[in-house]
């Protein structure tokens, strides 16, 4: 069985080194990528979602288990590796929305009439407008 596995598993990698866990999590086919997050107990949704782009960074325990699961698929980088991608990529990902906030709050201030005074509105509330009906504290739902 561990034979077949470990076949199975090494035909299910299309690159011979990936560099980092988003490489080597792409060059698995669709049927290794399942059991790589079963192995991982996650998802494959979870990992594409969240982890291949380091949206989210695991727990220790799942940190764990995703690394066994790399080392059992084969994965070139050990355990400080895998870690320094989650962090590394969510610090630039992080960084990037900060700045494109900054940039829109700068050109915000920086555009005035031509008065020279800011012209300042209420915002509107988001939503369609309608208005919902409110019902007491006390209400009993039947």
């Amino acid at each position: 069985m561990r034979i077949y596995l470990l076949g199975s598993i090494l035909r299910a990698m299309h690159t011979t080194n990936p560099a980092d866990f988003r490489s080597f999590y792409r060059s698995l086919d669709a049927d290794a990528k399942r059991r790589f997050a079963d192995a991982a107990g996650t998802t494959p949704k979870y990992i594409e979602v969240h982890l291949v782009y380091a949206r989210r960074i695991p727990r220790p325990d799942k940190m764990e288990q995703l690394f066994a699961a790399c080392q059992a698929f084969g994965a070139p980088f050990d355990l400080g590796q895998l870690i320094a991608f989650f962090y590394a990529e969510s610090k630039a990902l992080k960084t990037k929305t900060v700045d494109s906030v900054d940039e829109a709050a700068a050109s915000d201030d920086t555009q005035g009439d031509a008065g020279g005074e800011a012209e300042s509105r209420p915002k509107r509330a988001s939503g369609s407008g309608r208005k919902t009906k409110q019902f007491p504290a006390d209400a009993r739902v039947a």
